[in-house]
């Protein structure tokens, strides 16, 4: 039970940290000056 509930816990806040993620790319898309800094290598890691 204890482990459970850990491993949901963790999966909880990669969930979280995903959406964090994918806002910080959305802003990104906004300011194409730090996009073409990345390059398409980042863009398709965050992606996945």
């Amino acid at each position: 039970m204890l482990n459970i509930k850990g491993l949901e816990v963790l999966f909880s806040k990669e969930i979280i940290f995903q959406l964090i993620i994918k806002y910080f790319v959305f802003y990104l898309f906004s300011n194409k000056r730090i996009l073409k800094v990345y390059g398409n290598n980042y863009i398709t890691y965050v992606i996945v």
